[in-house]
């Protein structure tokens, strides 16, 4: 749907909409020869996200702040601990979005006190900026608007993951 809603000639990466698990394969194929390949799977862990864990290199658990965002993430946690207990290999950490300066809560989550899940946290955060819900309507990347604070934030995931040599 972010990609159809794109406007002409947009530069912007190719996407693939698989929304069945035995569909994944087939569809990571068709982006065979992409340094990348970024998948956005549900939020709750579910068939899909076992396959998607499976092919994963790195995998970014993002997370609200909210009690009902971390105990969601308890299975996906399941499932990437489940690959590494057969000898997979998967980097993971958890991504808190839509996070703000001015509550308690999101000071809490951003303090990694609640992470007992064993999976490490990323130091950068998104902020609970229109300019995300903007791109995402619009069909196009952040980095396509005025917002430079929301360009810091995906700049600031994109160090850290490249810091740990995860990209």
């Amino acid at each position: 749907d972010w990609r159809n809603a794109s406007p002409d000639g947009a530069d912007l990466p190719a996407v693939v909409a698989m929304d069945r698990p035995q569909m994944l394969q087939t569809g990571l194929g068709t982006l065979a020869g992409n340094d990348f390949i970024v998948i956005d799977g549900p939020a709750k862990a579910e068939a899909i996200t076992e396959n998607i864990v499976r092919f994963a290199h790195v995998a970014l658990i993002v997370i609200q702040p909210s009690g009902a965002d971390v105990w969601a993430s308890a299975p996906t946690v399941k499932i990437i601990k489940s690959k590494v207990n057969v000898g997979g290999q998967i980097e993971a950490a958890f991504v808190l979005n839509r996070s703000s300066d001015t509550t308690k809560l999101s000071s809490f989550v951003k303090s990694g006190e609640w992470n007992e899940y064993g999976v490490d946290q990323l130091a950068s955060t998104v902020g609970d900026r229109v300019a995300f819900a903007m791109a995402l309507t619009n069909g196009v990347s952040v980095y396509d608007l005025a917002d430079a604070k929301a360009k810091a934030e995906i700049d600031s995931i994109i160090n850290e993951m490249e810091a740990a040599s995860w990209l």
